[in-house]
């Protein structure tokens, strides 16, 4: 069985988040942005990836159609079709897990009364764990006491000097941060992150900017963190993911995936965290509210908790009717 095609799809789906539109690059995000990777073999099965994009849908689609597509046309597929159609948690090993606790990652608001109503309407949603992003101590006050005593977490996007990172670690840790997230600029200074780490006794999370198994290895040998964060769309997919959660498994490091997705990424994310049965893992969301879902209600969780696919492979195919009417 060898690969006949390889097509790009851009999907734009609009969204509210109860906050002013915000983004990076000179352009605020007003549409949630999935790259849909659609791969078919010449026996007819067909296959679905997502490749992280966020704002340079244009560039990756680029790279996708003129650099990666020419190379595996022709090439071998690999027939997972041959092991029973089953879903990829099985094929992993599976765990025996249906169901996965959620967190709500809220988008960034720079505003403490609507982060304090965002947060008391996930919890009233059922979400049991609530992730900020934001960099400003009344913020993280606010989030603190609505959510009385719920786990909170904050990612502040790599925006500080190791001294600066320091000083706010110290002004956050009263508000007992469930890990703090990426808190130093560039996001590889793995030695600056366990100083901090160390310096301060707050946990820390990082992994959602390093790209290969090598980058997991030299922050997991520095001891920067205590929550690894492999995002399976750009560490290099199923395979190297698998290689980073020996690595973090090895260290004694918890796996907490990064998958801010509505794509395949969000559904391999699910899958790789059901196969592993990790105690205490969690599955990201983003707190936003979309116009439409490729996968209907398998994004929304139920109690808290996400339905981890029961179908073959990702366990559903994306809605074409979705991928009609938000197609870019």
């Amino acid at each position: 069985m060898k690969i006949a095609a390889v097509e790009t799809i851009s999907v734009k789906v609009p969204f509210t988040f109860g906050g002013a539109p915000t983004g990076y690059g000179g352009r605020n995000w007003t549409t949630n942005n999935i790259l849909l990777v659609k791969v078919q073999t010449d026996t007819g099965l067909t296959g679905w990836g997502e490749a992280f994009c966020y704002g340079c849908t244009d560039a990756v689609r680029g790279a996708l159609q003129s650099m990666i597509a020419p190379i595996v046309v022709g090439r071998d597929a690999r027939d997972i079709a041959k092991l029973s159609y089953l879903p990829l948690h099985r094929l992993l090993g599976g765990a025996g897990q249906t169901s996965l606790p959620a967190y709500a990652s809220l988008l960034k608001y720079r505003d403490p009364e609507c982060v304090a109503a965002r947060t008391k309407q996930a919890i009233a949603e059922g979400y049991m764990y609530i992730k900020l992003h934001e960099t400003e101590e009344a913020e993280v006050r606010a989030a603190r006491e609505a959510a009385g005593n719920l786990p909170i977490m904050v990612d502040t996007n790599c925006p500080w000097t190791p001294e600066q990172a320091r000083h706010m670690t110290l002004k956050l840790r009263p508000y007992d941060l469930h890990w703090l997230e990426e808190p130093i600029f560039p996001p590889e200074d793995f030695q600056a992150i366990a100083r901090l780490r160390a310096g301060t006794g707050v946990a820390m999370a990082a992994g959602e900017n390093n790209c290969t198994a090598f980058q997991f290895r030299d922050m997991l040998a520095a001891n920067a963190v205590d929550y690894a964060q492999p995002s399976v769309t750009k560490v290099g997919g199923v395979t190297e993911f698998l290689k980073v959660a020996a690595l973090a498994d090895a260290a004694g490091v918890s796996l907490m995936p990064h998958s801010p997705y509505f794509g395949p990424g969000f559904l391999a994310t699910l899958h790789l965290t059901a196969a592993r049965g990790q105690p205490g893992a969690l599955v990201e969301r983003y707190h936003m509210d979309l116009e439409a879902s490729l996968y209907g209600r398998l994004i929304d969780p139920v109690s808290g908790a996400f339905a981890v696919p029961d179908g073959p492979g990702l366990g559903r195919d994306p809605d074409p009717d979705v991928i009609k009417t938000y197609g870019a």
